[in-house]
Order: structure tokens, then sequence, then C-alpha cells
């Protein structure tokens, strides 16, 4: 399965509970074979793609006013799932998401990983988990064009 989460927030350094949190469960999935990434904005305003614990992380300066880079990584990617974290306040990145596989947006709908893990593996510790993190997602039979 190959994952890809987008976020306004940084990843690389994490800032936060729930970015630690997100990394927690995607190494999790990393670990078990899937592959992970992750487009979130760059702390420092500096463009790098870093491979951290499995999960390929692309930083990327104020990665809502430059959401087609997004778009441009679901395509070079071509990810089984889209994940958009909930700090994406004017749903820039939700839109930018939705627009590259037009017609297979899913508004609320929900992502059990729970098949990809092995027992006994643990998702962070934050009540709040995926579904309170995940505005939306995309379907994993599209054909990213």
């Amino acid at each position: 399965m190959r994952i890809l989460l987008a976020s306004n927030a940084s990843y690389d350094p994490p800032r936060g509970g729930s970015t630690r949190s997100n990394l927690a469960w995607l190494r999790r999935l990393a670990a078990a074979g899937h592959a992970c990434a992750v487009a979130a904005s760059s702390v420092d305003g500096q463009r790098r793609s870093t491979l951290v614990d499995g999960i390929s992380i692309h930083s990327i300066p104020s990665l809502s006013l430059h959401a087609a880079e997004l778009g441009a990584l679901i395509r070079e990617t071509l990810p089984d799932w889209v994940l958009v974290s909930s700090e994406d306040l004017s749903h820039t990145l939700l839109r930018e998401a939705a627009r590259t596989a037009p017609g297979r947006w899913q508004e609320g709908g929900k992502l059990n990983l729970e098949p990809a893990l092995r027992l006994g593996d643990e998702l962070g510790g934050q009540e709040h988990g995926v579904g309170a993190l995940v505005h939306g997602l995309l379907d994993p039979r599209v054909r990213y064009e």
C-alpha cells in the first residue's frame, strides 16, 4: 500500500502532537513494508526531501501557497491513499488532492489501516487518531493521470 499524507505542518522536524502521532502510525506502516510519504510545509523555508524511519518527507516552503506541488507529487508517486491533515484550514491542499483525481473525492471518509498492521502495533499516543486528522481521502481505485 502507498500512502501520502499532505499537511501544512512541519514534519522535518516534526512540530506538535498531531505530527508526532501521524509519524508514529506512518512509521509502523513503513516498518510493515508499506510506502509512506508526507508532503509538508518546510519550517525553515528550504525545499528538501528526506527519508526518516522509512518515511519519505517532502518539505515544501509554504505548501498551501504552492498546492500544485502536491498534485505533482500525487501524479509522480501514484499513492493508493492520499490523506489531508486537518490543519489545512483553508482546504487548499484538500482541493488540490481532489482536483488531481476528479470524481474520486469522498468527504468524511474513514480509512481503516488496521489490516496493514500487525497484532500489538501501537498507533501513537493521542486519542484523536487518524479519523479526526483526516478531512477526507481519495479512492484507492483511481488511476492518477
